[in-house]
């Protein structure tokens, strides 16, 4: 914000170098101020402003009042001063300053800088015919319009019927997770080092992407898809048809509709020069598999790229995927129950109706022993069959 009272030296630094630029002030009331097609400097001063830049790279201060700012074309800066105001860059590279008060920052094209300032602050994107990514660092991708950076904002609207992502799987702080309930618009980053917790609401967003933590992540009424990506994670889906991708030591509840649980590596080996060794991975826990209505899908790919198992010795890390299975429905042939009058040798799922362990048979190179891999585990012990299976 910039009145008279401020110092000279103070609206030096805010203003364009070199000194070419048009001028433009307002009143103690509100004033309608419409730039030009060069570089303006605009004083809204008092009252309830309007004020557009037009073209040129512009310098917009609301002042007080309740003001709206739009800065148009070129690479802008816009100051809302006190009050509740709403900044909107335009097109270019802009650099939005809420200030004081209850802001609405609006997300545009370019690399933009959205800073809220003092209050509860909006960064709203909800006008973008592409979605948007949040990345927990603070970072807003566009789909190819542009990566912002985000500064004290406190609710961040996606782009209305757009898939919207929340992505963590850059943060590597030791320590840190995920607490996200997309039912009551609710993000919080937790274990932050010096920091502890940051809490975001968020609104329109129907994927998430978890951290290398143990992270807890909860779905609306949208079809969401969610990967917890590393940790123990708790995926709980909600009234839509999810998605919810299983790395290893995941539990999964899909909730209403009808869910896809997808799993996307079956184990991991060291072959070192110690010899070939493998573990067993720590299985999946499906909490609420129903049969004929949800899916058991798998990913026929090789080299699984997400999965995070890891390797006894810390030593290169080998990624086996479920391989020799064709995309489309499993065949009848390759899935048995134990105890049934169906040998299992040639089947490459085995299924103990008892218990609800799921396993896999048939990685390559490896001593028979370990061969045969639990995945998952079905609370209940649903009576699934192999139409419960889908390939990708």
């Amino acid at each position: 914000m910039i009145d008279f009272a401020t110092s000279a030296t103070e609206l030096t630094n805010k203003l364009p170098t070199p000194a070419r630029f048009n001028l433009i002030f307002g009143t103690s009331r509100g004033d309608y101020l419409i730039g030009s097609s060069q570089a303006d400097v605009m004083f809204g001063f008092g009252g309830s402003d309007t004020m557009y830049g037009g073209g040129g790279s512009d310098r917009l201060f609301g002042g007080q009042g309740i003001d709206i700012l739009n800065g148009e074309v070129g690479n802008d800066l816009l100051y809302g001063g006190s009050g509740n105001d709403v900044l909107d860059g335009g097109a270019g590279n802009d650099r939005l300053f809420g200030e004081s008060g209850d802001d609405v920052l609006w997300g545009s094209r370019g690399d933009d800088v959205l800073d809220g300032g003092v209050g509860r602050d909006i960064a709203n994107y909800s006008e973008l015919t592409q979605a948007i990514t949040l990345e927990a660092i603070g970072k807003i991708t566009k789909s190819g319009q542009g990566n912002d950076q985000l500064k004290s904002i406190e609710v961040i609207i996606g782009a209305q019927n757009q898939r919207n992502k929340i992505d963590a799987s850059m943060v590597t702080l030791s320590g840190t997770y995920l607490d996200v309930d997309l039912g009551i618009d609710s993000v919080n980053v937790k274990g932050i080092p010096g920091l502890g917790g940051q809490a975001f609401v968020v609104q329109n967003f129907r994927e998430v992407v978890g951290s290398y933590g143990d992270d807890r992540i909860q779905g609306n009424n949208s079809a969401n898809q969610f990967n917890g990506f590393a940790g123990k994670d708790t995926l709980i889906g909600g009234s839509g048809n999810d998605t919810l991708i299983a790395n290893e030591g995941e539990t999964l509840t899909g909730g209403a509709g009808a869910d896809q649980f997808k799993f996307i590596a079956a184990s991991v080996v060291d072959s070192g020069a110690g010899g070939v060794q493998s573990r067993a991975i720590e299985a999946n826990i499906v909490r609420d598999f129903e049969v004929g209505r949800d899916r058991l899908v798998f990913e026929n790919s090789l080299g699984a790229v997400g999965s995070v198992y890891a390797i006894d010795g810390g030593r290169t890390r080998n990624y086996i995927p479920f391989r020799d299975l064709t995309a489309g429905a499993l065949p009848t042939n390759q899935f048995v129950v134990l105890g049934s009058s169906r040998a299992p040798d040639n089947a490459k799922f085995i299924y103990d109706g008892s218990s609800g362990d799921l396993f896999y048979q048939g990685l390559e190179n490896l001593p028979r022993s370990a061969q045969s891999v639990k995945i998952a585990t079905l609370q209940g012990a649903p009576r699934i069959s192999a139409s419960d299976f889908l390939i990708v």
